[in-house]
């Protein structure tokens, strides 16, 4: 477990990145799926976020928004696709610093397609 938690953590590296595949009904056209991620990356006093839709069919990324956040603070960030289906990526990184805890929520109109969450340590 110790050697499983050691390579998981990387100091100054991206700390964490989760890919959650989500298959999406389209319309006529079929199916469509969607991978997301998000990276929590410390930098001096604040920690960088970073957040992308890719489409799992083409490879395009779709959207990548990011931010900065302050240790004790939540972020919420979101965007809506070409389909209207709208991802949306909130996070917190305790005061401590030393920890964080994330969830992503992939929707489209008032139904729930996929949806995510997990804690990490830092």
């Amino acid at each position: 477990m110790r050697k499983t938690r050691a390579r998981l953590i990387a100091p100054l590296a991206v700390i964490a990145v989760c890919s959650l595949f989500a298959g999406v009904a389209g319309g006529e056209g079929g199916d469509r799926g969607y991978s997301t991620e998000i990276s929590i990356q410390p930098k001096g006093d604040v920690f960088l976020l970073k957040a992308k839709v890719t489409d799992l069919a083409s490879g395009q990324v779709l959207a990548a928004p990011s931010g900065k956040l302050a240790a004790g603070v939540t972020s919420d960030m979101e965007t809506t696709l070409p389909d209207e289906t709208m991802v949306r990526f909130h996070t917190t990184v305790e005061s401590s610093g030393h920890a964080a805890s994330y969830s992503i929520t992939v929707e489209r109109g008032t139904r729930v397609l996929s949806s995510h969450s997990a804690k990490i340590v830092l």
